[in-house]
């Protein structure tokens, strides 16, 4: 669940992505030339229809990578990063907040990816460019 959450925020994606998410669509650093990101595939997209029928998203905290990096890598291409059904994971997350005592307002998973926007654009000092890209 860990893993589906930090790729939720980090990688800003929509519940839906996060949670079809397989090891394959996640571009570690030893496998590509482009430094220590991880460029994440996207090809379930939403607007898969209006716009391009796969994105990269990446992913370039250093923290972040190198613990993606050290629980993926041993990981098949075709595994999924969460191998539940997205209700287990609603159910996990509904018992996270109430663990955590977050108020109802604040629900997991779908305030992920704009939770995790607003937090690298305050984090960057609104370099709205940056968070473009």
């Amino acid at each position: 669940m860990a893993l589906t959450l930090l790729l939720g925020w980090y990688a800003l994606l929509r519940p839906g992505e996060s949670l079809s998410f397989t090891r394959g669509q996640c571009m570690l650093p030893a496998e590509h030339d482009e430094g220590s990101s991880i460029f994440n595939v996207l090809t379930s997209l939403k607007s898969r229809h209006k716009t391009a029928m796969h994105q990269n998203v990446p992913l370039d905290e250093p923290l972040i990578v190198q613990l993606l990096t050290k629980q993926l890598s041993s990981l098949k291409a075709s595994d999924k990063i969460w191998p539940g059904s997205p209700s287990m994971f609603r159910r996990r997350c509904d018992a996270l907040v109430a663990a955590l005592q977050v108020p109802a307002k604040m629900r997991f998973p779908s305030s992920l990816g704009p939770g995790g926007a607003t937090h690298f654009f305050q984090s960057w000092n609104e370099d709205v460019e940056r968070l473009m890209w």
